[in-house]
């Protein structure tokens, strides 16, 4: 972009926050598997290729060809639901796709059903293309209904089954008891009081069977629940306070039982619990009625912590604005039209959020979840996100002391358009009166930077006056990650470590392999995600001759919601 970066105005309404955004879960079908990103669909490819070359000489490639110089057969109209339902299939049911030799079935959706020189194919959204796929642009010149997506292959029918992962099954018998049809791990509810599992013993939640059980479309409640409980205990306050009969709903006990014996007790004693415990927890939420669906349903992790929250457990908002809203997930908003952000970071995008709609922080909050400029797996404002690993909000904050970027004094005066012009400096535009004159930027008659006063309470003034240093910053730890991707959720944990060693990750995902096929169940596993902390903190990812790791590129293209915290705060609420 030429010339300066201009600030917009913004009305308060167009922060969208969390809570009163929803998106209607029922037309976004949801993906069953985690998928690397589409930057290594191409070295996927050649490594198969490589690993089995008689494969590929026996005519089995990805991007098939046979029908590209054909002329188009004659138009047949067929109804695709029909030709789905005729082969025990959905459309937009997660799938596998049969795939030749030894190679893994892909995962996706089946989008599309139609028929091609009399032959039924499949149009299905997956990651990768599969194996001798039929000509996308053949199929599309003969068929005008056959979606356009570039995610779509075209494969036939008879390759395509059921996700039994994904499957509606059967009631189970009634002599079945939970550990014969979850398996047989030993999930006992654990009462009491039970801390969260220490930075020192990280190791105990690595390995399979750990973490959350998934099933039936569980995925965004077990990431969330991971990410909230297992390591920090900024949340807990929502596990032991006493219900208000005049404030809290009647189920208010039963919930908060059956989320801190049945689940957040389990994760942090056994480091596992099994899918029938979050069954219990989602029916009880179903019976509220608030949120359709909940048994069987996809959803939003946001939406799941305002239901959890804000209308079962009536917690009190973490995040509290200047405009008198609150709430528990704040919506990250910007115009990215109005600024050139090729990478940006979720403190960059919190600074540039609060700043165009003219908002502050009235407190400090303990916990504080940001989501990221995306709706599901619709929408997407930017490629790749950096989640902060830190935060420093002292200049989002109403009554907070706040310093001069130049001499370390009390700043009297904000300019956001200094802020618009150095977004890598994101918290580079407070200054005292005598700074902002001397800078040369706002001697330049065509900058025509314009300014806002900065008010403090008495008590603030009075202590730092106009040459006392101000070194107090407020900062926020980021804890975890939810990541979605083709619609599946999955966690990023980050854990603290002391002596500024650098923070351990693990990643979990509660769907990460399966016993058995429509009458077996899903097997979590949380594993160790490497040295993540210096490609988000170091100059490494702005250099295009370096390429990260798989677990970067996931964290970055995938990121929904950051969790941050900040320990002082939690001391006194």
């Amino acid at each position: 972009m030429d010339g300066k970066k201009k600030s917009i105005d913004v009305p308060i309404e167009a922060l969208m926050l969390a809570s009163d955004y929803e998106v209607d879960s029922a037309e976004r079908p949801r993906s069953p598997y985690p998928f690397d990103s589409q930057s290594d669909a191409s070295a996927a490819a050649a490594a198969a290729a490589a690993a089995d070359p008689h494969a590929a000489a026996s005519g089995h490639r990805r991007q098939g060809s046979d029908y590209d110089n054909a002329p188009p057969p004659p138009y047949e109209s067929v109804d695709p639901l029909a030709l789905a339902t005729e082969h025990g299939l959905e459309l937009n049911a997660a799938v596998l796709v049969e795939e030749p030799r030894n190679h893994q079935p892909q995962q996706g959706f089946l989008r599309w059903c139609g028929s091609f020189h009399n032959e039924a194919i499949a149009g299905v959204d997956c990651e990768m293309t599969p194996f001798d796929s039929v000509s996308a642009s053949a199929i599309r010149r003969a068929c005008p209904d056959a979606p356009t997506d570039s995610s779509i292959s075209f494969v036939q029918l008879n390759r395509v089954r059921l996700d039994p992962r994904f499957r509606e099954t059967r009631s189970p018998a009634p002599d079945l008891t939970p550990s014969q049809r979850f398996g047989h791990k030993t999930c006992e509810i654990v009462d009491g009081d039970c801390k969260p599992v220490a930075h020192e013993h990280w190791g105990k939640l690595v390995g399979p069977s750990r973490g959350i059980q998934g099933h039936h479309n569980s995925c965004y409640l077990d990431a969330t629940l991971f990410a909230m409980f297992t390591t920090v205990s900024v949340f807990d306050g929502v596990l032991n306070r006493k219900r208000n009969k005049k404030k809290d709903i009647p189920e208010y006990e039963e919930i908060q039982k059956c989320l801190k014996l049945n689940i957040v007790n389990c994760l942090r004693e056994h480091q596992f619990v099994r899918a029938d415990h979050v069954i219990k927890l989602r029916e009880q939420l179903d019976k509220l009625g608030k949120v359709p669906g909940m048994l069987g349903e996809e959803k939003d992790p946001e939406e799941f912590i305002n239901l959890l929250l804000d209308h079962a457990l009536k917690h009190d908002p973490y995040i509290k604005l200047s405009s008198n809203q609150a709430c528990h997930v704040l919506q990250l908003f910007v115009d990215s039209s109005q600024y050139d952000l090729k990478l940006p970071d979720t403190e960059t995008l919190l600074h540039l959020t609060l700043l165009q709609a003219g908002l502050k922080l009235t407190q400090t909050p303990s916990c504080l979840v940001l989501q990221t400029p995306r709706s599901g797996k619709d929408y997407k404002l930017f490629d790749r996100v950096v989640p902060s690993t830190e935060l420093d909000i002292s200049n989002l904050l109403t009554e907070h002391p706040r310093q001069c970027c130049v001499c370390g004094k009390l700043a009297e005066l904000e300019c956001h358009d200094c802020f618009l012009q150095f977004q890598e400096a994101s918290k580079d535009y407070t200054f005292c009166k005598k700074c902002f004159d001397n800078n040369k930027d706002h001697k330049n008659p065509k900058a025509q930077h314009k300014t806002v006063g900065i008010k403090y309470p008495k008590q603030v003034t009075k202590k730092y006056g106009k040459d006392k240093p101000v070194e107090c910053p407020v900062k926020m730890k980021l804890f975890a990650v939810v990541c979605i991707h083709t619609s599946h959720y999955v966690c990023f944990l980050r854990l603290c470590q002391p002596d500024n060693r650098p923070a351990k990750w693990l990643f979990f995902d509660s769907m990460a392999d399966r016993s058995g096929l429509e009458s077996g169940y899903n097997i979590p596993e949380v594993t160790d995600a490497g040295d993540i902390d210096s490609w988000l903190n170091g100059s490494k990812l702005k250099d295009s001759s370096v390429q990260p790791p798989p677990e970067v590129k996931r964290l970055l293209s995938d990121c929904y919601l950051c969790f941050y915290s900040n320990e002082e705060a939690a001391m006194y609420r």
